[in-house]
């Protein structure tokens, strides 16, 4: 064991650092049983809590997971929406996190990159979000009908 505090626990099992948060924010979806029947947040559920850690300290492999999920068909702005269903965030909030998508300066600064990321890989997720969060923050600007 690593280390715990009143909402997480932290461990290593064959060299990989886990952690299990005790989170106070109900679900979009509800978690399904992943090995060991430990119950696994949804896509989306991480796509919204991604969005979040970036506009809070924007870490690589915070960029990265969301590049990830994004890749794999959770557009930024279904991401979006569900940050704003998940925690209530009004239209000011997103402007937050979209101008954190291109905000870079934290996770260059810190010197740890996460296994199987390489400078290569972390320029495509920059240039993926420099490119996408404009585009993001266009699609939100749009008046709603109705």
């Amino acid at each position: 064991m690593r280390g715990e505090t009143d909402v997480t626990l932290k461990v290593t099992a064959d060299g990989a650092i886990i952690d299990f948060v005790r989170y106070p924010y109900m679900p979009l979806v509800p978690p399904t049983p992943g090995p060991g029947g430990v119950l696994l947040a949804s896509v989306r559920d991480l796509g919204a809590m991604k969005l979040a850690a970036i506009a809070t300290r924007g870490i690589r492999r915070d960029f990265w997971d969301a590049f990830v999920i994004a890749k794999s068909g959770h557009s930024l702005a279904q991401m979006a929406a569900d940050f704003r269903a998940k925690f209530g965030k009004e239209a000011s909030d997103l402007y937050h996190v979209v101008r954190a998508l291109t905000y870079f300066d934290d996770a260059e600064a810190d010197p740890i990159f996460p296994r199987g990321m390489t400078p290569t890989l972390w320029k495509e997720v920059r240039t993926y979000f420099a490119r996408e969060a404009p585009r993001l923050l266009q699609e939100l600007m749009q008046p709603k009908p109705g």
